[in-house]
């Protein structure tokens, strides 16, 4: 049997550490506002645009954003591994899932959910006929809370409501804020569905 190449895609981010449901929030075309700034555990100065780029070069496709419309419908498709790296007080080189700086607050444990790529959405601007990348404008890049706009999300319902977080930040695990932090992409080639932690 053969073996299949993984392509990886890495962004330079620092950490943020006061996320409830963004795990990475990105450079935005809107001004940069507190509500990203402050819910989010990395801060990465990258284009959502160029992520979604990055991640088509390394031959997954987006599958489809959460849907609210008539029933709830969960994000869809390829699981992103997202890595995290950093040195410590030390200067050693650390290395961690991402989803162990989040917490679930039901367990108190680590978030078992992967991330998969949906790719945020694409809306046609009716006067000038632009394209706009929705993550773009909103900074949704990689989200622990589903968002119809998120490039990354994970496949099960977790809502942004204060009263009902299913995630938070693992604060004790994530480096002092403004220290550079390295998110590592990784996309598998299956797709991920709805899944209970």
């Amino acid at each position: 049997m053969g073996t299949t190449k993984r392509w990886k895609a890495g962004f330079l981010c620092t950490a943020a550490m006061a996320a409830t449901w963004l795990v990475a929030g990105c450079d935005r075309a809107a001004p940069p506002g507190p509500e990203v700034v402050g819910e989010s555990v990395v801060s990465v100065p990258v284009k959502a645009e160029t992520m979604h780029a990055a991640l088509l070069a390394t031959g997954v496709e987006p599958g489809s954003p959460v849907q609210f419309a008539e029933k709830y419908v969960a994000a869809k498709g390829p699981v992103v591994e997202v890595s995290v790296i950093w040195k410590d007080e030390e200067g050693k080189n650390r290395t961690d899932r991402a989803q162990n700086w989040v917490r679930n607050v039901q367990t108190g444990k680590a978030m078992q959910h992967p991330w998969v790529f949906v790719g945020s959405q694409f809306v046609k601007d009716e006067e000038t006929g632009k394209q706009t990348y929705l993550a773009g404008i909103t900074g949704n890049l990689i989200c622990v809370s589903n968002f119809p706009d998120a490039a990354l999300d994970i496949p099960v319902q977790s809502t942004d409501s204060d009263s009902a977080l299913l995630f938070a930040a693992f604060t004790e695990r994530i480096p002092p804020r403004g220290r550079p932090v390295t998110l590592v992409l990784t996309p598998k080639r299956e797709k991920a569905g709805a899944s209970k932690e």
